[in-house]
């Protein structure tokens, strides 16, 4: 990369930061009398054909509320490392400063992420049946084999970057009540996908070339950042639309 060519822009966004920063993001627990509602993109209805998804009261566990408070944690100290290195590159245009933002974008990516699974996990084991057990199972990132006594024993299990990025989405939506579903179809999809790649060959750098990176990269991590940033968004819109309905539900 040569020195002088522009930084790319690549940040978190106001937006982002004010959600994440000021909105409780913790979820209220469903006591499972359901009623006929249906998460949709930006409004939540009834009718036939309707998911029952839990009514809302307000207990809150312990281990929820931590988990909570380290999602906000860690996104906040993520968040900065994000700008700090945007900032960085701002002022010294560099490959060094591309490959620094690359990493730091992705740690927020797989931060955040890991970070919804926990308080999704914390809500289901505090309430059993809110999530099913293959989703507590891929939540816990453990798969079960028998030893050489015949008993049941839990050994790791890691799951592909993108797909879990989703399925974090997806899990910290329905413990709020709700049903989300990341979009998957427009270009940005596509963008993260090479976004992986890239950055895969920076951790794990096996030529000069896995250091390097093109103009069209470039363009391609902006777009999937963009991407993320969007779905990350919306997932919080929903997320706040099904608890401001429960709540009313409850009051």
């Amino acid at each position: 990369m040569q020195r002088g060519r522009q930084m790319m822009v690549l940040e978190t966004g106001a937006p982002l930061r004010r959600q994440l920063r000021t909105r409780p993001l913790c979820c209220h627990w469903p006591n499972w009398k359901a009623e006929c509602v249906e998460r949709r993109t930006l409004r939540l209805e009834r009718g036939k054909g309707c998911k029952a998804l839990p009514i809302a009261t307000r207990i809150m566990s312990e281990c929820v509320i931590a988990a909570t408070a380290e999602l906000k944690k860690v996104f906040g100290i993520l968040a900065a490392d994000v700008e700090e290195a945007r900032r960085y590159g701002q002022s010294n245009p560099s490959a060094f400063a591309h490959r620094t933002l690359f990493r730091t974008y992705f740690a927020l990516i797989e931060g955040l992420s890991f970070q919804f699974r926990r308080v999704a996990l914390a809500c289901a084991e505090a309430k059993p049946g809110l999530l099913t057990p293959e989703e507590m199972s891929l939540l816990k990132e453990e798969k079960y084999k028998l030893n050489d006594k015949g008993e049941p024993e839990a050994s790791p299990e890691f799951q592909r970057l993108l797909p879990n990025v989703l399925f974090s989405m997806r899990c910290y939506a329905k413990v709020h009540g709700a049903t989300f579903q990341p979009d998957t179809r427009k270009h940005g999809y596509g963008a993260m996908r090479e976004f992986i790649t890239l950055r895969n060959g920076l951790e794990h750098p096996k030529s000069a070339a896995d250091l390097a990176q093109t103009d069209q990269q470039i363009r391609q991590a902006v777009e999937a950042a963009k991407w993320w940033k969007a779905n990350v968004l919306r997932l919080l819109d929903t997320c706040r639309e099904a608890d401001d309905y429960w709540r009313e539900q409850l009051a």
